[in-house]
């Protein structure tokens, strides 16, 4: 009998412990892309974007940072390494922005899910800023995590950005000119090995 007794205050017990063994548990928020997209009111901001899109693989954020010519008058151009330039005549002269976005996209999937990518921008040289236009002199540290044995994983160099803001008044990058340092390869190398 105490047995007994006991089980069914067990039973009861643990029914109070429950909310209700017919209620439904609260729903988990939707898994939503991760993404530290801010409005580039300011040329600043664009810099933390670029930061931002590389750390999170996020190609449409990187490629909202070069000038989209449906919002501007301005066409992107990308002047690179001399050097690269030199060894892949041909592949920019015609560089433009779906080129960008194809390259960028293609480095993101040579990177497996649980390695890093990274942009810093180490040092500043240059910072002109008008009302209409910036030009930013600075230089960096590329760093892509992936699987291919004939890459770099790091890439440094020196950058030179020339920025508008567009008819929604947020601002890109509309020139681009890269130059490596003596003794590593250039964010220019990256995109002839990618884009070739």
């Amino acid at each position: 009998m105490k047995i007994r007794r006991r089980y069914i205050v067990w039973i009861f017990l643990l029914f109070l412990a429950c909310k209700s063994i017919f209620s439904t548990r609260e729903p988990e928020p939707p898994i939503a892309s991760q993404s530290s997209w801010i409005p580039p009111l300011n040329p600043g901001q664009v810099f933390l974007n670029l930061e931002n899109a590389i750390f999170e693989r996020n190609v449409e954020n990187y490629i909202r940072c070069i000038v989209n010519s449906s919002f501007s008058n301005k066409i992107f151009r990308f002047d690179p390494d001399p050097k690269v330039a030199a060894d892949y005549p041909e592949l920019f002269k015609n560089w433009n922005r779906d080129k960008e976005e194809a390259v960028i996209r293609q480095a993101f999937s040579l990177v497996p899910t649980d390695s890093i990518s990274s942009l810093n921008f180490t040092e500043e040289i240059k910072e002109v800023v008008a009302s209409d236009s910036a030009v930013f002199v600075r230089k960096y540290r590329l760093e892509f995590h992936h699987t291919q044995s004939n890459l770099p994983r790091v890439y440094e160099g020196q950058v030179e950005y020339w920025l508008a803001p567009d008819q929604r008044g947020e601002w890109s990058i509309y020139r681009w000119i890269d130059n490596g340092l003596a003794k590593s390869s250039s964010w220019s190398f990256l995109k002839a090995a990618l884009g070739g």
